[in-house]
């Protein structure tokens, strides 16, 4: 071909090449593995999304998933009460995708319901949010199961519930089992039925006060305040297994130990268990030998512990955060804060697992302090350091969007994790209200919450305030 025909079709050849290129991308595309297409499709928005789906055959499966719609969902509004929009997360977006074109700041001012829920006479100590129901425990050892009624929440009490106050209450997360659990300053877990409200099973072979319940398959794992955990199989409904560190000393030195998920954390992937004993030490067990692999011993009092992919997360004073491998005991990394001389006690940690990524949060007084782990790297970085509260956080949930803190300035704070930005500032109520509350002992203004994909429940004093997002 010579350079003049070359010249004077220079447009035509430019734009064969680059319909063979996007040809080749196609098919590469959709040769791709499907895990790999789903993983790139979350980088859609949700207009992208739907012109995908007339690309090709492997595209559209890809993008008819509902876990699809449900994570742009959630990314884009943070959260979405999708039984409004007949359990179809595709539909939702598209619904509140159209509602959010007429308004100007694409969210509206209020777009949630708050729903009081009154019944208990003395302080929440505990409650747990499932999808057809809530569970929550007393101070005074009462335990009430709330449903949604056309005349609005209703509330029954569980027959054969606790002689002094419930510290810990689980839901089942096998809906089709139906059950809740409990634990209690008596010493005893109970399973109960979550149709006829009542208790169908316990055991009181816990050496002391129950402070945290957990589960691990078709077992329950119970923590008390002699750093023992029990383990029963919630089928049998026998005791399988106790495990102690034999470490003298123990939470009996601690002039108060306070109910909280902070002592012992399940890694459920990988069946390993850590939990906290005699201050500086954590036992880390294997859960399907029933075996305690070692000792682990911090190098300085250890405040809190979580678990993800086989790594341990502790927090340990002054101000610091050290991962371990659970099964080598090998140190990993120790987080640190830029300001640590400044920085004060963490008292509670947790981990998030978000597409290979690893966020680590944790409490510091009234903020939230957060940090990236590369698991390949093994290494650490400092993200920020939020929080408005004008006092300190008693409680917080995260997931893969969002980190949602209560304080006990009485108020909640929503954040987007990935920006940083404040989202939702919610209040527990008008002075006349909160006026009217019996306070927590030890948690005054909002002391716990738990959250799904569209509410917010928290608890303040003997009232329960449920959040309820369209």
């Amino acid at each position: 071909i010579n350079a003049e025909y070359m010249g004077s079709h220079t447009s035509h050849f430019c734009c064969c090449a680059c319909f063979a290129v996007l040809l080749y991308c196609v098919f590469m595309a959709a040769m791709l593995n499907a895990n790999v297409l789903n993983q790139i499709m979350l980088f859609n928005e949700g207009d992208d999304a739907a012109g995908c789906a007339v690309t090709c055959r492997a595209w559209h499966t890809s993008v008819s998933q509902q876990y699809l719609w449900r994570k742009l969902s959630l990314r884009r509004w943070h959260f979405c009460r999708v039984e409004k929009y007949g359990d179809d997360w595709r539909n939702c977006y598209s619904r509140k995708w159209t509602a959010q074109k007429h308004m100007v700041s694409g969210r509206a001012s209020v777009d949630y319901q708050t729903i009081p829920l009154r019944g208990h006479a003395s302080p929440i100590n505990c409650f747990d949010l499932c999808p057809s129901f809530l569970v929550s425990g007393a101070e005074n050892g009462e335990i009430r199961l709330w449903r949604e009624t056309e005349e609005g929440f209703k509330s029954t009490v569980a027959q054969g519930a606790h002689a002094s106050a419930v510290n810990s209450i689980l839901c089942g997360r096998d809906e089709p089992t139906n059950r809740f659990y409990s634990g209690g300053s008596d010493n005893v877990v109970r399973v109960f039925d979550a149709e006829q409200v009542r208790s169908i099973f316990e055991s009181s072979e816990a050496a002391g006060p129950i402070l945290h319940l957990s589960a691990w398959e078709n077992c329950l794992l119970s923590y008390d305040t002699t750093e023992t955990v029990m383990m029963y199989d919630v089928r049998s409904q026998s005791t399988v297994s106790r495990f102690s560190s034999g470490l003298p000393g123990g939470l009996f030195r601690i002039a108060a130990p306070t109910p909280s998920d902070r002592y012992i954390s399940v890694d459920n992937s990988n069946g390993l268990l850590a939990f906290m004993n005699n201050g500086s030490a954590i036992s880390i067990v294997d859960l399907k030998t029933r075996t305690i692999l070692r000792q682990l011993t911090a190098p300085g009092f250890v405040q809190s512990v979580a678990t993800v992919d086989g790594m341990l997360f502790a927090a340990v004073d002054p101000s610091t955060v050290h991962v371990w491998d659970m099964r080598s005991g090998v140190l990993l990394s120790t987080l640190t804060h830029p300001s640590a001389s400044a920085y004060g006690t963490i008292s509670k940690l947790k981990v998030q697992d978000v597409n290979g990524c690893i966020y680590v949060f944790a409490v510091k007084g009234q903020t939230v302090v957060q940090w990236t782990f590369d698991r390949t790297t093994k290494t650490g970085s400092f993200v920020r350091e939020a929080g408005s509260h004008s006092q300190p956080i008693h409680d917080f949930h995260i997931d893969d969007l969002k980190v949602v803190t209560a304080s006990a300035d009485n108020s909640l704070l929503v954040w987007d994790h990935v920006t940083g930005n404040k989202l939702y500032a919610l209040l527990g109520g008008s002075q006349v209200v909160r006026g009217s509350f019996v306070p927590h002992t030890t948690k005054t203004g909002c002391s716990g919450l738990r959250v799904d994909d569209s509410r917010i429940v928290a608890s303040f004093g003997n009232l329960l305030r449920m959040y309820r997002f369209d």
